[in-house]
């Protein structure tokens, strides 16, 4: 069976931290606080085989914005 991991970057790349694995048909995830905008977020994504092995990969194009929570 394969098995998805999906990981999230606030600094375009150069750190990924785990949002989940396992596939399943819905990720809600949160992401630590931040003080102030962070403005060079990614998703990657990675395709495990049933052992475990990566089979693909993919990382979003885009970059997207975290925003500190209003007041």
């Amino acid at each position: 069976m394969e098995r998805v991991k999906l990981y999230y970057t606030k600094n375009g790349g150069v750190t990924w931290k785990l949002i989940t694995r396992d596939g399943y048909n819905g990720y809600p995830w949160w992401v630590s606080p931040v003080q102030e905008p962070r403005e060079k977020c990614k998703v990657k994504v990675i395709l495990l085989d049933s052992e475990g092995n990566p089979i693909g990969s993919g990382v979003s194009e885009d970059r997207f914005t975290i925003k500190p929570r209003p007041p």
